[in-house]
Order: C-alpha cells, then structure tokens, then sequence
C-alpha cells in the first residue's frame, strides 16, 4: 500500500502482485513499461528495479517471453533537474543495454510522442509523464505492430537501400539530431537486426558496423 492506495492491480477480484497475475492469468508474454514515476531517482535504481522484477516474473512463470519498453518521454513544461527528458534518454539507453545482455527484445516507443521533435503533450492527462486515452490507444498500436516485427524473426530480415540519390546515412542513435557514423549505398542490401522495434527506424548491421536507418529509406526483400 502506498498513502492509503493498493499500487497493484485487480485481476479477478483479487489484488495480485505482477508475477502472480501473470500467473493467473496463463499469460505467455509481457510487455515491460517500468519507471515512469522513479525518474528522479537514479539509471541503476531503476535498472535494479527491473532486474527484481523479471526475475520474479520469470521464477513464477517459467517459459514466459519478456518484452522491455522505453519510457515515454515526458512534456517540456515538466521538466526540471531531477526529471527531463536527458535523464529518460540515459535510462533508456541502460535498459536497452540491460535487455541485449540478457536476450530481451526492446520496443524504443519515444518517436511516437513526438511532432517536429517535441514531445505532444495533447497526448498526456497531466501536461507531465501519463499518457490520456489517445496516447493510450497509440501505444497499444505500437505495441501491436512491435509483437508483429518480432514474430516475423524467422522470415528474411533483408533490406535494400532506397529513396534517395547516392547514399543514406547510417547513425548511431534513432535520430537525425547527431552526426551520421557512416553511409550506405543506394541498393545495397542491409540485415535488419531482429531484437529491436522502433515505429520509424530500423537498427541494421552493414558491411560488419551495426546502426540506425530511417524505415522510409528501406525496402524489406
């Protein structure tokens, strides 16, 4: 309990732990969205917080397929030291670290929140960090077509190189806003990495260094 409030949810007219609705519920796969709230608090506080949690999701229910999520990013007028969208990028990066070292497919969902590159605050009920009904409801899509890529991973994961007139560029970070690490030739092919979904980038390797390339600019073989 928490101020009077029970923070775990109701499943079947009981108030269950995460592991044990899980577990009640049979469920074979979980879609993993944690700190939200804990931003002031430290990259590691929050990582530690998720390796306790998959790990008693996993004790209690072996076999089942974990699913990590960046957290949103949150509205401008909100951000202060302890809290900014700085700090959610670094976390971000550390749970996508945390989920390659241990075998976790990553959604990274902050392009969805996104117009212009500022973070539409038309889709969160407190101008802050929670998402209303509509940015609910993107989510949810996201996550739809995130489990879609992913179930595809034995289908060729083969690209080819399009849309523009000598190369494109190849960077570091799902964004245009830094310095390209490299370029790929207009039809050349590139693989796209299976254990990474972004709604606009794809993460590829080409020619043995691995990086980011808008989707808009790849053509699945």
């Amino acid at each position: 309990y928490k101020d009077g409030y029970h923070l775990h949810p109701e499943y079947n007219g009981r108030r269950l732990r995460p592991q044990y609705s899980l577990k009640a519920m049979g469920a074979k796969k979980v879609f993993i969205v944690l700190g939200v709230n804990d931003i002031y608090t430290s990259k590691e506080t929050i990582l530690e917080n998720y390796d306790k949690l998959i790990g008693k999701i996993i004790a209690e229910n072996p076999g089942i397929e974990i699913y990590m999520v960046s957290i949103f990013p949150m509205t401008k007028a909100r951000e202060s030291a302890e809290r900014n969208n700085e700090k959610i990028a670094d976390v971000n990066s550390g749970l996508r670290e945390y989920a390659n070292a241990n075998g976790f497919p990553f959604i990274d969902i902050t392009d969805i929140f996104l117009v212009d590159r500022q973070v539409d605050a038309s889709l969160y009920r407190d101008n802050y960090v929670h998402l209303n009904n509509n940015g609910f409801e993107i989510l949810s899509d996201t996550l739809i077509s995130a489990f879609q890529f992913f179930a595809q991973q034995d289908q060729s994961r083969l690209g080819q190189v399009i849309n523009v007139e000598q190369s494109a560029n190849l960077r570091s970070t799902p964004s245009m806003d830094f310095e390209p690490i490299g370029e790929i030739l207009l039809g050349d092919e590139v693989e796209i990495m299976p254990e990474y979904f972004n709604p606009n980038w794809y993460y590829v390797s080409y020619n043995g260094q691995q990086g980011y390339i808008h989707k808009s600019l790849v053509m699945i073989k």
